[in-house]
């Protein structure tokens, strides 16, 4: 897939999407020469030299009589845990490092935004059109005529994966509106507002993002 776990230079595990987005990063002392150890009790952790833990998560098992653990990155971009239940005859996650799914980078790809359902479930619903490869592209016209009206959609972060890094301007929501409407590569402006205004501006065909009702976006 995608995505990959460094243990970077100053010690800590990340996630990375490609080679150059973190999405993740452990939050421990930055101490170099680190070793990373999956430990019988059911507990990740980062020691030091003299092997004395500096950072552990633990999982919801933890120091319960258990057979067999791993640990494994999942295609999904996710760091999890997992346990072996004998009364089932199964392997179960006893810890992941996000715990919200549309939080890991590129969730839904070029599928398009991604949202919880009913169950509780992550999905990719798409907000523009949606191709016959199943990719969500934004609509792209390269004689862009000025004047063009803009579709709101509230409470969703979006950012382009195809160069993944957008351009970040404090501004008003008007300001980020005209800023998009004024560049003919401007594809999706996001602006939120946590305590200092935002305006982020994506010029790719390719946008992903997540959906949730606490964001202010």
């Amino acid at each position: 897939s995608y995505y990959s776990l460094y243990l970077n230079a100053s010690g800590r595990l990340q996630l990375h999407w490609e080679s150059n987005i973190v999405y993740w990063t452990s939050e421990n002392p930055s101490t170099a020469n680190l070793t990373a150890f999956l430990t019988t009790d059911g507990s990740l952790q980062l020691r030091d030299q003299t092997f004395k833990s500096v950072w552990s998560v633990f999982g919801e098992d933890h120091n319960d009589s258990v057979s067999y653990r791993f640990l494994r990155l999942d295609l999904d971009g996710n760091l999890r845990l997992y346990s072996w239940t004998e009364a089932s005859q199964s392997w179960r996650s006893v810890w992941q490092a996000i715990e919200n799914q549309c939080k890991v980078f590129a969730t839904c790809g070029k599928r398009g935004v991604c949202v919880f359902n009913a169950s509780g479930s992550a999905e990719c619903r798409c907000p523009f059109k949606v191709t016959d490869a199943n990719n969500c592209l934004v609509p792209y016209e390269q004689d862009c005529a000025s004047g063009i009206n803009m579709q709101q959609y509230k409470n969703i972060h979006l950012y382009g994966i195809y160069p993944p890094d957008d351009s970040v301007i404090t501004s008003s929501l008007q300001q980020c509106e005209q800023l998009c409407l004024n560049d003919p590569r401007c594809t999706v402006a996001t602006f939120s507002n946590n305590g200092s205004p935002q305006c982020s501006i994506k010029k790719t065909n390719y946008i992903t993002g997540y959906e949730d009702p606490s964001l202010s976006s």
